[in-house]
């Protein structure tokens, strides 16, 4: 994925966080580590990434 989309997905997120509810859930700590290791090669917090990869998820349903 290359940084300008990114950066976009990214800002789409945190728009629609404050706009949002609000979705939590369980999830072992192998795969936390996991997701913490990804975030971190793509700058991003944890929680953006993972924002981004359902709604890009959804988008590739819709499509």
């Amino acid at each position: 994925m290359d940084r300008k989309r990114i950066e976009k997905i990214r800002k789409e997120a945190t728009t629609r966080v404050n706009k949002e509810a609000l979705v939590q859930f369980r999830i072992e700590p192998e795969i936390m580590d996991r997701l913490y290791e990804e975030a971190n090669k793509l700058g991003l917090p944890v929680g953006t990434m993972v924002r981004m990869w359902v709604m890009e998820r959804l988008n590739e349903k819709s499509a």
